[in-house]
């Protein structure tokens, strides 16, 4: 009995550990936080900012390795959009660029 169980919980473990980026083909726009999460796992971070909230995750990239960070954008406790940086409008991790020009006389 003993070794059934921890059989068990060794194989759930390891189906646990395969959260990639193709896991975001489950998510939509409108889903609550809570399905995202159920989806998703635990984010690696959290920001928010004002009805606006970002959950950020560190996910394994298919056929090519290594991991990449993806966003899901919640407005209101609600799925706005997702996806990586610069796959919509955010400025997670950007600083805001100033342009100047200089004359020459």
């Amino acid at each position: 009995m003993k070794n059934i169980l921890l059989l068990l919980l060794f194989a759930s473990a390891i189906c646990g550990c395969g959260t990639t980026s193709a896991t975001l083909s489950r998510l939509s726009v409108g889903m609550s936080k809570e399905e995202v999460i159920r989806i998703m796992g635990q984010p690696h971070t959290t920001a928010a900012k004002g009805q606006e909230e970002y959950l950020s995750y560190n996910l394994d990239v298919e056929n090519l390795g290594g991991k990449r960070e993806y966003f899901v954008k919640l407005v209101s406790g609600r799925v706005e959009s997702f996806g990586q940086k610069g796959d919509f409008d955010t400025t997670i991790g950007t600083k805001k660029r100033e342009e100047i020009t200089i004359k020459h006389e």
